[in-house]
């Protein structure tokens, strides 16, 4: 199957020291964009860092992916260029986004298999790096948060390779429909019974959903 994905721009970064409006915070957010061809492991590119691994990094979340469709809104919104990665992402990718990819959803990235396994939770670290107070709300209220992505197979990669879906889930829950039960529409028992079908769904938003959906059957 033939996709029209290209890859803008790859980034990796470890923590460090960011302040704003003289207020400092430890993050990995700001990347650097790389042209060279690195090792992808089950826990992301070589070089790449987390700063808090509570909520951020690990096998579900080895590569973050942001659309760069979104890119041009954000910066109509905020009146001010927008460089990548301007949300924290390994990849800006075109011609993908929330809508049209779906949770379980299988790619070749170089030497390398990756798979679509849950949307991106936006942190305050975005509202912080951009200081923009209601920055984090916004990219959630309007479902542009990008997802991430594990690593079903190892192997070296660079932004100069295809980015191809070798494989479509037969659920073809999106992305953009997750986001809608997580976030806005969360007592829809059907929608979340929907997600919780697709095998390749992040474990731990599968026990998130799991017992949201144990709680709203409480009550009928």
């Amino acid at each position: 199957m033939e996709d029209d994905f290209r890859i803008i721009s790859m980034h990796v970064g470890g923590p460090k020291n960011v302040v704003r409006n003289g207020e400092e915070l430890y993050t990995s957010f700001l990347k650097t964009p790389t042209t060279d061809r690195i090792a992808l492991s089950s826990q992301g590119l070589k070089g790449d860092g987390q700063a808090v691994t509570k909520f951020h990094g690990g096998v579900e979340k080895a590569i973050c992916v942001y659309p760069y469709k979104h890119y041009a809104y954000w910066e109509q919104q905020l009146d001010k260029k927008m460089d990548f990665p301007s949300f924290g992402e390994n990849l800006t990718i075109d011609g993908l986004h929330e809508e049209n990819i779906n949770i379980g959803d299988v790619f070749q990235w170089g030497d390398a298999k990756l798979q679509v396994v849950q949307p991106r939770k936006p942190c305050e670290r975005i509202a912080f790096v951009h200081q923009v107070k209601h920055l984090t709300k916004q990219v959630v209220h309007t479902g542009y948060t990008g997802f991430y992505m594990s690593v079903v197979k190892e192997g070296e990669v660079s932004a100069n390779d295809r980015f191809e879906r070798i494989q479509t889930d037969p659920h073809a829950v999106s992305v953009a429909y997750v986001n809608q039960i997580k976030l806005k529409d969360r007592n829809n028992i059907e929608g979340i019974r929907t997600i919780l079908q697709v095998d390749g769904l992040a474990n731990e938003l599968r026990q998130g959903l799991q017992e949201r959906l144990d709680k709203l059957q409480d009550t009928i």
